[in-house]
């Protein structure tokens, strides 16, 4: 029943570290995003990644060691579910090789661990350690060769250094803060940092005994170190290496070493209290640190004879709030980070300290974010893929926030402007030397009335020229170029022109009386034009005439016409009426081919393109549609033979096509279609993409390579031309606006052009070390993000929720304001009071409060419905409306109706009257808004609503009967009202379509409201954001494919294995305490299914055939039309 695919895949790192897994000489680094491993190798431009992998779960830890007999690292992962196995690399294939499969230590009878999983390696290789659930320390003995004798003794040498069975351990410490390992002890040791019941940190060390005896009652023996009281906030322990030892405990206004032979610890007090948050080790005396505030410090210790004696601190600079510091090698440092972007910096002694040399871009956490569509034949259109559609996410947090716009599409970078030229019909690159050297130095501008040359020099140089080559400069060209390397060619309404470009001798041609020429194409040494729009001229330049090859008169008239580059023994005609397209032979121009286009009135062929998308692969037909759709056929080398057509639609305007040389050294092209959307298409294993290139607009693209821009295109705008450089494959594309402030909630005025967003500004106190906040509205501009205007609200209050709405004016006129939902705070957990805020923006878009009312408790969501505020509050959902009490500037909230909830609405979601409310326990209520009585208002009513527990963190309506939550397990659940149902009971309430988890905590979820198209396989309905990074598409299934696709999931599953033999259905499977099915429910991860096209015909044939003896696996399709289908559905995202 549903679809959901990623847009953008989670960017927090968590988790980070170096080590020999891929190379024997040099270490790499392997970092975690969410169910993602990425390793990178350190080149001279930054990070260069090698390999990537997905895991069936979310990686919470990632470790690495090395067995014996093995020449690379293992990494030992552990996952959100409570599993944990080991890869390697395959230095044979390239690939990832499982060596220990998940291995599962849950116990649902334990209490999970509040501080999160904890996984530890032992620093001389005998265990490693694991903290899953409270009071329980689980070692991972690493197999070694025992001295002792008996059958345990001697171990075959291919299993030293491989993990034994984990021994759970029972501890008496619950609220652990961090654990590590000691260096250089007889045993394994380890440090534990905890909370008592009175919030007092302590410290204490235990001997952990992993041998044969102790394997069966296993148990802590309390070691040397111990101390109570320390440091408020103190979170980060450092184990030190030997000769020194010991452990250093990281507070908030101190730093404090611990040794067992020290009868009194060394404790070093901070410059300016702050709360650190992670370490990296650069070597045994020098410690990287990393505060909430992104600095990042370095920590000296100075040791003399083995021995501690002094430990200096000292601030490097602001980077980013790090989670996870890797030192790689000469000065460079990876800071991994989950607020802001991950960056690889290098140290040096000299001002400044820190250069940032390399980012990985992040939008995690995403708080809230819109979606702005583009204006298509008087629609907006979401189309994410398309690249009309730009998320905005309020992303980051403390001063890495800010805003983010994320759009898909094939990257343009500008290399130069040429200058405000309007009017460019078309242009085309010349060489007006006989050089043979592959560069261009000249371009031709064709306009309505005339023609522009402009010369390029070696150095870059752009000079316009009065004449060129004995060419018509007063009169517009339909095609120009070169002929080989020694004559131009240039096509006018009235003239052929050929110039040798040594002597500039001329030839020409000229149409009979009453002819004139409307359109041509050139190809090599082969020119067509068309005269009158019947006559087809076809003409040989090779020699040193123009010389007519063949003519033939068409009864229709032609609309279109083209030669192929790679090919000479065929063109392309098309035609008006009837809207068509024929294949002509050369030399003789006899139809091969004929071909009928049209399927409704206005569609006739403009443009045509033949392009080889794919080096060796066959031709692709390209037909350009006067009314903005794109016909594609296959063409082999029997030419009269047009298969596999298909179409998309490229808006609603004429599109025109160009080819571009899309890699150095092959034949392979891609084809830029410009108007409306300009788009680019190209190959890819062996199926067409269609991609948007970020550009507003183009009327004209050209391939140019002159020596001082090599391998670039000119584009043409209605307003300009400049020069740029095109990425070869469409990309996510995001483009950071920072605001050093966490942003929390975004709304767009389209009206005034303008973004209202909420953010938060946290401070410290440099002498109390007591941390305040301060937040506000800000005006932000639409195409510059610019900061116009700022509100502040009250100390200690917070803004909960923002939206823009089309409110009455005194006047009875309607415009935009931001309404603004707070929370005044206190000490308790509930705030007791907050505010409703409607704040207008001006004509200079300066904010201005135009009402605000006091209401008796936080205001967590807000949306409008029937002109109306619906507000949800402590405790109830409420409506209000603005009242102009005159036709003065007084104006009044009033209080509608109201409705009680369950416990807190945290978000509101409207479609038509009905209300979508999700509330924080109970899960989903279905109210609607119902016309009062004569004189009475307007009331809600409940129409209908979930029963049993959910934590909702974000919902989305997609129609009256249907939505969308999602939980803080990081479920998504589709719920429907039985709207049908026998009795009145089966119609109150809310029941799950589908169900799937997704693994990350979703923050928000936007419908987008997209005609469906025609045909459709999924029908987008929703973008949903997460709190790593992630954007996701949220799409429902056509019913005629829902058997297709869910069949092709499940076989799927068991021919993609997943890493460490994790299973698909169980990570996907919806969870909660309560229920734990063992797949997701009509629900399809497009993740997988979109794999099917990376698979080879063995593997694609298994797939359909069922991949398993159940007959009704068997997909009733063949593996054509599953590429097709599937093809369909990475075109969607």
């Amino acid at each position: 029943m549903a679809y959901l695919a990623p847009i953008h895949r989670a960017s927090s790192i968590r988790h980070a570290i170096k080590c020999r897994f891929i190379h024997t000489d040099r270490e790499s680094l392997i970092i975690a995003k969410s169910n993602r491993i990425e390793i990178y190798d350190l080149v001279p431009e930054g990070l260069e990644q090698v390999a990537h992998f997905a895991v069936y779960g979310r990686v919470t830890g990632l470790l690495s060691l090395r067995p014996q007999q093995s020449t690379l690292d293992h990494l030992f992962l552990g996952t959100d579910r409570y599993e944990y196995f080991t890869v390697s690399w395959d230095p044979r294939t390239g690939t990832i090789r499982n060596e220990r499969k998940a291995h599962d230590v849950t116990d649902r009878f334990q209490r999970p661990a509040q501080v999160g999983h904890i996984y530890l390696a032992d620093p001389e290789g005998r265990l490693l350690g694991l903290y899953l659930y409270e009071g329980i320390f689980m070692a991972i003995p690493i197999k070694r060769q025992s001295k002792g004798r008996g059958r345990h003794a001697q171990l075959q040498e291919s299993e030293i250094g491989n993990l034994d069975h984990p021994c759970p351990i029972r501890m008496n410490e619950l609220k652990v803060i961090n654990m590590a390992f000691l260096y250089g002890t007889n045993v394994p040791v380890i440090a534990v940092l905890y909370l008592d019941s009175k919030k007092s940190v302590h410290l204490i060390t235990y001997e952990v005994n992993v041998t044969k005896r102790a394997v069966k009652d296993p148990e802590f023996t309390q070691w040397g170190i111990k101390a109570n009281n320390l440091d408020h906030g103190a979170k980060i322990l450092i184990p030190v290496p030997n000769p020194t030892g010991g452990i250093l405990v990281i507070g908030e206004q101190m730093v404090s070493y611990f040794h067992p032979e020290r009868t009194a610890p060394m404790k070093k007090p901070l410059h300016e209290p702050t709360s650190f948050v992670t370490y990296g080790k650069v070597d045994s005396g020098r410690y990287l640190l990393s505060d909430e505030l992104g600095h990042l410090y370095l920590l000296l210790l100075v040791i003399e004879n083995s021995k501690l004696i002094n430990m200096r601190i000292e601030n490097l600079g602001e980077v980013c709030q790090a989670r996870t510091i890797v030192y790689l090698d000469n000065g460079y440092v990876f800071l991994g980070s989950h607020f802001g972007d991950s960056t690889l910096v290098k140290i040096s002694s000299k001002s400044p300290r820190i250069e940032i040399v390399h980012s990985l871009p992040n939008l995690a956490p995403i708080s809230d974010f819109i979606v702005l569509g583009t204006e298509v034949g008087g629609e907006e259109i979401h189309q994410y893929s398309a690249g009309q559609t730009m998320i905005l996410t309020c992303s980051g947090g403390f001063y890495d926030g800010g805003l983010r716009s994320v759009r898909s599409g094939v990257g343009i970078q500008d290399v130069g402007l040429l200058g405000e030229m309007s009017g460019v019909q078309n242009m085309w690159a010349l060489k007006r030397t006989v050089l043979d050297d592959g560069f261009d130095d000249t371009l031709l501008f064709s306009f309505a009335h005339e023609t522009r040359a402009f010369s390029f020099g070696t150095d870059g140089e752009v000079e316009e020229v009065e004449t060129f080559g004995n060419f018509f400069l007063d009169t517009t060209t339909l095609v120009a170029g070169n002929v080989g390397v020694d004559k131009l060619v240039q096509v006018t309404p009235f003239k052929v022109i050929l110039v040798e470009k040594a002597t500039s001798k001329l030839r020409d041609w000229t149409p009979p009386a009453g002819a004139k020429i409307i359109m041509a194409s050139l190809s090599g040494t082969r020119l067509v034009v068309v005269l009158n729009g019947r006559v087809c001229l076809l003409f040989d330049l090779s020699g040193d005439s123009i010389k007519q090859v063949a003519n033939r008169t068409f009864e229709n008239e032609v609309s279109c016409v083209h030669i192929p580059q790679k090919t000479s023994d065929f063109l392309v005609v098309g035609f008006w009426m009837p809207a068509s397209l024929a294949l002509l032979r050369i030399p003789d121009l006899k139809s091969i081919k004929e071909e009928h286009l049209a399927v409704s009135e206005g569609s006739v062929p403009r443009s045509i393109m033949v392009a080889n998308m794919e080096e060796d692969g066959p031709s692709s037909l390209f037909v350009g549609m006067a009314d903005g759709e794109v016909l594609t056929y296959t063409i082999t080398k029997d030419p009269s033979i047009l298969s596999d057509q298909k179409r998309i639609r490229l808006g609603t305007q004429t599109v025109t096509f160009e080819a571009l040389p899309r890699k150095v050294g092959d034949d392979s092209s891609c084809v830029i279609a410009t108007g409306e959307r300009p788009t680019m298409v190209y190959g890819e294993e062996g199926r067409t993409v269609y991609s948007a290139i970020t550009l507003n607009q183009a009327s004209s693209v050209v391939a140019f390579n002159a020596e001082a821009f090599p391998d670039t295109v000119v584009v043409a705008t209605d307003e300009s031309v400049f020069i740029a450089k095109i990425d070869e494959a469409r990309t996510t594309h995001t483009q950071m606006s920072p605001l050093h402030q966490f942003a929390r909630r975004v709304a767009f005025s389209k009206e005034k052009k303008a973004y209202g967003v909420a953010t938060i500004r946290n401070s410290i106190d440099t002498a109390t070390g007591m941390e305040s906040s301060s937040c506000y509205i800000h005006v932000i501009d639409e195409n510059f993000y610019d900061k116009i205007d700022a509100y502040e609200l009250y100390p200690n209050e917070l803004v909960e929720s923002l939206v823009c709405a089309s409110l009455a004016n005194p006047d009875g006129t309607f415009s935009e304001k931001f309404v603004v939902g707070t929370a005044i705070g206190n000490d308790a957990d509930e705030s007791e009071k907050g505010r409703l805020l409607f704040l207008e923006l001006g004509a200079d878009k300066m904010l201005r409060l135009v009402a605000e009312l006091e209401l008796p408790g936080a205001c967590h969501s807000l949306s409008i419905v029937k002109g109306y505020i619906l507000a949800g509050l402590n405790k109830s959902i409420d409506l209000y409306r603005l009242l102009y009490t005159s036709e003065s500037l007084d104006v009044s909230i009033q209080h509608i109706s109201s409705v009680r909830a369950a416990t807190l609405p945290v978000v509101l979601s409207v479609c038509g009257m009905r209300v979508f409310v999700g509330d924080l326990v109970k899960g989903v209520m279905v109210l609607e808004v119902v016309e009062g009585d004569e004189g009475e208002n307007d009331k809600l009513v409940e129409v209908c609503r979930q029963y049993g527990v959910s934590w909702i963190t974000a919902l989305e309506a997609l129609d009256d009967d249907t939505c969308i939550s999602a939980d803080s397990e990081g479920n998504l659940v589709l719920l429907r009202r039985e709207s049908t149902g026998a009795t009145d009971d089966d119609t109150r309430r809310m029941r799950p379509l589908s169900e799937i988890r997704l693994g990350e905590m979703v923050n928000r979820i936007r419908r987008i409201n997209d005609p469906i198209t025609q045909g459709y396989v999924v029908q987008p309905k929703a973008y949903l954001g997460t709190v790593d990074g992630g954007l996701f598409m949220l799409g429902l299934i056509h019913p005629d494919y829902f058997d297709i696709l869910m069949k092709c999931q499940v076989n799927m599953a068991k021919v993609v294995k997943g890493i460490g033999d994790l299973d698909f259905n169980k990570y996907r499977a919806y969870n909660t305490k309560g229920i734990q099915p063992d797949e997701p429910f009509r629900f399809v991860d497009g993740e997988l299914v979109e794999k099917f096209l990376d698979l080879d015909e063995e593997a694609m044939k298994m797939v359909i055939d069922g991949a398993s003896d159940d007959e009704n696996s068997r997909i009733e399709c063949t593996v054509g039309e599953m590429k097709n289908i599937v093809e369909a559905l990475k075109r969607l995202h």
